[in-house]
């Protein structure tokens, strides 16, 4: 198990090509200007050597090709307080140059290495909260159910084709299956409009809840996701605030919160409280208003694109799980999924 930290959403190459830059040019420097002084002693001492046995043995014009030679030697043997400086900070900035490079290369390599265990969390600007990372706990965590908690799933699709096959309508479970999680309503209509057989809100209500009926008789063994009872009764244990916030009606949802097995009776803030259901952020909101936290400082875990559209729209911390989803995680992504786990055992809780 993990603990979510935030949208590892890029490690920051160019941060760290900047930083390992400026220890590059700091330790070039420094080596620069020491190994320069020592170059232009030693060189100075050998000059000084040349110059000496060239007057002891009178060929001084014979030891450089032009120009005063002896002269040359002289000033050289008498300038060293300028030449010795100058030639430390030639080499050391040409050291700092080569250092800064390699510093810069090697640390942006790093950087992109599995081993490298610092990240920059950064969001996506159309959630408007750029720069601002969201707290390490949260106030409160708040779950969808159906194909998060429970795998439900396919009882729904199952439900939508038998009721749309009663009707007429022509549906297909691929056509349904990226559906799931979406307000009843609204799904009827669409596909009603989709198989050229559109209806009115007032019969896609009654599509909606003839679904809902026929979900009853095809939900009658849910089973929980991998690590959802394990998380929910951790949660328990931890004192930190949550609760299931589901598009169903409370009465659709009675079997799937039996089959988690919890000790404590769960908050469920259902489908049936607000004007809008997902992905409006609607109720999420009402969520966390009955958990008097402010939806910036709660999670809110789900399985659909509708769910992450709506945390988002919430400005709540989105974050999906594939166990139960009838979607990818390239979708997920798309729907602004800041992290995708697995299964809920990925799901560290934090104390």
């Amino acid at each position: 198990m993990r603990l979510v930290h935030g949208r590892l959403a890029a490690v920051s190459v160019r941060a760290s090509a900047v930083a390992g830059a400026w220890v590059g040019v700091s330790i070039g420097f420094v080596a620069g200007a020491l190994g320069g002084a020592v170059l232009a002693w030693a060189a100075g001492t050998i000059l000084a050597w040349q110059r000496d046995l060239a007057f002891t043995l009178g060929v001084a014009r014979t030891l450089l090709p032009l120009g005063d030679q002896v002269g040359a030697l002289r000033w050289l043997s008498t300038a060293w307080y300028l030449v010795i400086p100058a030639t430390a900070v030639a080499v050391a900035i040409l050291a700092a140059l080569v250092g800064g490079l390699i510093g810069g290369l090697l640390a942006a390599i790093y950087n992109r290495s599995p081993r490298h265990a610092s990240v920059v969390v950064e969001l996506p600007d159309e959630m408007g909260i750029v720069g601002r990372m969201p707290p390490p706990v949260p106030a409160a965590i708040i779950f969808d159910l159906d194909g998060t908690l429970v795998d439900t799933v396919g009882a729904r699709i199952a439900a939508w084709k038998a009721t749309f096959d009663e009707l007429g309508i022509p549906a297909t479970r691929d056509q349904l299956r990226p559906m799931i999680g979406m307000d009843g309503v609204r799904l009827a209509l669409d596909v009603a409009d989709a198989a050229g057989r559109p209806v009115d809100r007032a019969t896609a209500e009654d599509i909606d809840r003839r679904a809902g009926e026929a979900f009853d008789e095809h939900n009658r063994d849910p089973r929980p996701l991998p690590g959802a009872r394990e998380a929910l009764t951790h949660l328990n244990r931890s004192g930190l605030t949550w609760a299931i916030a589901t598009s169903s009606r409370p009465e659709q949802v009675r079997a799937s919160i039996a089959s988690l097995g919890l000790d404590v009776e769960p908050r469920i803030i259902d489908g049936g409280s607000v004007e809008h259901a997902k992905p409006a952020p609607d109720l999420l909101l009402l969520a966390a208003r009955e958990l008097g936290v402010e939806p910036t400082a709660a999670w809110y875990v789900g399985d659909s694109t509708w769910d992450m559209r709506a945390a988002v729209a919430a400005e709540m911390r989105p974050i999906a799980v594939l166990a139960g989803a009838a979607v990818n995680r390239a979708a997920l992504e798309d729907a602004g999924a800041e992290t995708i786990l697995d299964t809920l055992d990925e799901l560290e809780i934090p104390a």
